[in-house]
């Protein structure tokens, strides 16, 4: 059994609160965007189709959140 010290076990109980944090954050934001995103379609993409609207708003989600990813890796390829 392992003993952890108060210090360590703060450390712990800390870290875990910063993940959760951004999980929740994170889904909020998701959550947030599914909601708006028929809004946001028909708002930025003015299409005849709905489901184009839709789409795009969806596409535009995924660049921007995977943004980051896409910047990390870039910079491995060079």
């Amino acid at each position: 059994m392992v003993t952890l010290t108060s210090a360590d076990r703060r450390h712990k109980i800390w870290s875990i609160i910063r993940v959760s944090s951004g999980n929740f954050l994170e889904m909020y934001d998701f959550f947030v965007f599914g909601y708006y995103a028929s809004a946001i379609g028909k708002a930025f993409f003015p299409t005849g189709s709905e489901f184009a609207q839709l789409m795009l708003a969806f596409m535009t989600f995924g660049a921007l959140a995977d943004a980051p990813a896409w910047r990390r890796h870039s910079r491995h390829l060079h």
